[in-house]
């Protein structure tokens, strides 16, 4: 099985809670552009990051990226 990443939310999040993202990156001292990286899928969080991230936006890690499981034929 694998998992593909389809989207990131942290965005979505950020501004429900009603920070910008700057404001946010302020908070938990990174940079907005880190941020960026991370909505963009240019990079993936750290699950320690992604921890502190919920912590401060109240809200699970899951609901940081919409996945999609695809599963592998064993055997061919």
């Amino acid at each position: 099985m694998d998992i593909v990443i389809e989207r990131c939310h942290l965005y979505d999040k950020i501004y429900e809670r009603g920070y910008t993202p700057q404001q946010f990156a302020e908070i938990v001292g990174t940079k907005k552009s880190q941020l960026s990286m991370y909505n963009s899928l240019e990079r993936t969080m750290s699950m320690k990051n992604a921890l502190l991230y919920a912590s401060v936006l109240n809200c699970s890690v899951n609901d940081f990226y919409s996945v999609r499981v695809i599963k592998r034929r064993v055997g061919g």
